[in-house]
């Protein structure tokens, strides 16, 4: 009976070998997808904490020519500073006292863009 009770010990000792190897694979492949997880998300953090250029404000004067329209003026000078062509728009209209959006060959209207360039 001894070598049945042996052979039964050896078997739950190999069982809990096993278990224990598992659980270190287990906890092994946790921690290399924790530190994949923490590469990937440093790499994309530093990728879009990179800074937008510096962007200066100015004014350029502009003539009507024929055909033109505040639309296509404003579709030519806006720049992503600006949420949509309508704020731009608003804007040019401000900065002209315009009450519409009708402008008229001849006319010279000033417009705002920004560039990265500082000028002097």
């Amino acid at each position: 009976m001894g070598t049945r009770e042996n052979m039964h010990s050896m078997k739950n000792e190999m069982v809990k070998l096993l278990f224990d190897r598992r659980v270190i694979l287990s906890l092994a492949s946790l921690v290399i997808a924790a530190m994949i997880l923490i590469a990937c998300n440093s790499f994309i953090v530093s990728a879009s904490s990179k800074t937008k250029p510096q962007t200066y404000k100015y004014y350029t004067e502009v003539r009507i020519g024929h055909n033109d329209t505040l639309w296509g003026i404003a579709n030519e000078y806006i720049t992503d500073d600006y949420d949509s062509v309508n704020s731009y728009i608003n804007e040019v209209l401000n900065i002209n006292s315009m009450l519409t959006e009708d402008v008229h060959y001849g006319q010279r209207i000033v417009v705002p863009y920004y560039s990265t360039e500082l000028k002097q």
